[in-house]
């Protein structure tokens, strides 16, 4: 990505810091944002029809998440 468009979008960000165990957004929310893993970890998952959670990823520093539900509702 060009330095003239990260800047864009550097210009444009607002750091969200999150506790232990707290969602930053669930399914079936308005996908609005793109969020930058700084520093941590994030696990993406579901809750199957059993009622068991079901892990579908695990994010690191650096990750971009939710960067699809700003082009793909």
């Amino acid at each position: 990505m060009p330095w003239s468009l990260r800047r864009i979008f550097l210009a444009a960000s607002v750091p969200v810091v999150l506790e232990p165990r707290q969602a930053l957004f669930h399914a079936g929310d308005r996908g609005d944002g793109c969020y930058l893993l700084r520093r941590g970890s994030a696990k993406a998952a579901v809750v199957a029809r059993d009622g068991q959670a079901r892990l579908l990823a695990v994010f690191g520093p650096g990750a971009l998440i939710g960067e699809l539900a700003l082009v793909d509702d």
